[in-house]
């Protein structure tokens, strides 16, 4: 799982921006771990603030949670079945989301063992506090 993290670490730290949506990078992170990419209907758009922002709102209409990012992630667990989980697992593939107080949903990337990628505004950051919800991806 190293490789993946460390790519995921890399472009989180070169920062991310509309032009590369944080949930493409989250996607970019599962197809390195697990061989499929979640996003290939995505990859033909060139993102800017007004489409990135317009595609996440249609993602966020298939799931539950409070930010936009949140109910997008819940929607896109329930389309590939992504195990929702109470914890992070050693070893696992994990993806889960912060929701701040503004209302903003941030997504992060689970390291295997207990530290939490998180890009917050384009500054990347490794948690050890786990996030709210978290999902588990098959690999």
């Amino acid at each position: 799982m190293t490789e993946a993290f460390d790519a995921a670490l890399a472009r989180a730290a070169r920062g991310l921006d509309w032009s590369y949506p944080c949930l493409i990078w989250v996607a970019d992170y599962l197809e390195a771990e697990v061989g499929l990419d979640y996003a290939a209907e995505y990859r033909r758009f060139a993102f800017d603030e007004e489409s990135a922002t317009r595609r996440l709102a249609k993602l966020a209409l298939e799931g539950n949670g409070t930010s936009a990012v949140e109910r997008a992630l819940d929607g896109l667990a329930r389309r590939f079945g992504w195990e929702e989980r109470d914890g992070p697992r050693q070893g696992a593939v994990m993806i889960g989301v912060y929701n701040a107080p503004d209302g903003e949903g941030y997504p992060g990337i689970f390291d295997g063992w207990r530290g939490w990628l998180v890009a917050f505004r384009g500054d990347a950051s490794v948690l050890r506090v786990p996030p709210g919800r978290m999902w588990e991806i098959e690999a």
